[in-house]
């Protein structure tokens, strides 16, 4: 019986990995005939980006920006690729396709070392197929888009969240640290600092308040401040870096920023009827991002509320059981950031300032690990059956 369920895994695995395979192609083509799917916020990103390699600034003289500049983004690669062969739109198809690898490598960076086979391939499909909600791989704002085709608006925070989750774990793990790799992830940092507050909110804010957890965690079982502060001596230096590098950024901004933005000003708000409009409307726009908003809609997209909903009650469920278990693995961690990203959001859309759907974008990420964590939980028939049912979730939604 046991070798069965090793065969059947095996079949389901090789299945999941091939579903990715059809996700990448999916994403490639997507890319380098997007022609029809361009919209104008593609159109404004090309255009940029011509803008910025013509005048060898990442700030273009009169260019106003929508809500964050491009220090470290897809249109700053279009840039440099748009200068080597002249093309706007094929340097928008190799950004895109490239930011969309260097996601899927940062990730595995930071997680693939302690994953199965089996966890790594719900991983994967989860992460490539966007979480699978979506209405279309391009045309749909809150899709794919925001990451892998076509001018992919959020890929750098991806990129910078799992770089620098990665490095940190290594530094908990008690790896050999790497001057290189440490500068990059510093460099990055600055330069997302210099994109927006995103970044701060994404990764610094998550990764500071893990680290001071973790401490406290330390301290309560040594009950020596010295003792928690020398076995914690790397990760606290590391985690305060980042901080520095990002507060920088956001600061060498202001000092040398020379266009300006559409939407870069925070309102506070404390009056009721402000916080329970603005409740409401951060409680629609996550309905609205987390695929939740389908099992409103028409019968032909019932399928896909459902399958929100199946991500949605994976997502509680696993994290109840991190909590519950006090676990600290990459995943977990990985998880709690993610957490953290998203009620920082929601605060801010609360008390600080306007937002919209896409702001919400850390819930791929939370549902990738929430279904990965699962899969390591399941034994046997129960994880068949779950891998069984991201495999029809990839059906409805190809469908």
């Amino acid at each position: 019986m046991k070798n069965t369920y090793i065969k059947v895994e095996k079949v389901l695995t090789v299945t999941l990995f091939l579903i990715f395979i059809f996700y990448v192609i999916g994403i490639f083509v997507t890319n380098f005939n997007g022609r029809l799917f361009y919209d104008f916020d593609m159109y404004s990103d090309s255009l940029i980006s011509k803008k910025m390699w013509e005048q060898k600034t990442f700030m273009p003289i009169d260019w106003i920006f929508g809500n964050q500049h491009y220090i470290i983004a897809t249109p700053n690669l279009v840039a440099l690729i748009y200068g080597i062969i002249g093309n706007s739109f094929y340097s928008m198809a190799i950004a895109s396709s490239m930011m969309f690898v260097l996601t899927i490598s940062a990730y595995l960076f930071c997680f693939g070392p302690k994953l199965s086979k089996s966890a790594l391939a719900i991983s994967l499909v989860c992460l490539g197929g966007g979480t699978l909600v979506n209405t279309g791989i391009a045309t749909d704002f809150n899709g794919l888009q925001l990451f892998f085709t076509m001018a992919s608006y959020y890929s750098c925070y991806l990129i910078g969240l799992f770089t620098t989750l990665g490095f940190y774990f290594k530094l908990r793990e008690h790896s050999k640290s790497n001057f290189f790799l440490i500068s990059l992830v510093l460099l990055i940092n600055f330069g997302l600092g210099m994109n927006s507050i995103r970044q701060t909110l994404v990764c610094v804010i998550p990764i500071v308040i893990m680290e001071i957890l973790q401490f406290l965690g330390c301290f309560h079982k040594s009950k020596s401040f010295r003792l928690s502060l020398k076995q914690n001596t790397k990760t606290i230096s590391f985690v305060f870096a980042v901080t520095i590098s990002n507060l920088s950024g956001i600061i060498a901004l202001k000092l040398t920023e020379s266009s300006s933005t559409m939407d870069n000003a925070l309102h506070f708000s404390f009056k009721s009827p402000d916080i329970t409009q603005k409740f409401i409307a951060a409680c629609n726009s996550f309905v609205d991002f987390s695929g939740l908003k389908y099992l409103n809609h028409s019968i032909k997209y019932i399928p896909l509320g459902f399958l929100s909903l199946f991500f949605t009650i994976i997502v509680i469920v696993a994290l109840v059981l991190m909590f519950k278990n006090k676990d600290s693995s990459r995943i977990a961690i990985g998880s709690y950031c993610c957490l953290i990203s998203l009620l920082g959001t929601f605060v801010a859309s609360v008390f600080l300032l306007e937002t919209r759907s896409t702001y919400y974008f850390m819930w791929f990420p939370l549902v990738v690990l929430c279904c990965t964590y699962s899969a390591n939980l399941f034994q046997n028939k129960a994880k068949l059956f779950f891998m069984s049912l991201i495999i029809m979730g990839c059906l409805t939604n190809t469908v």
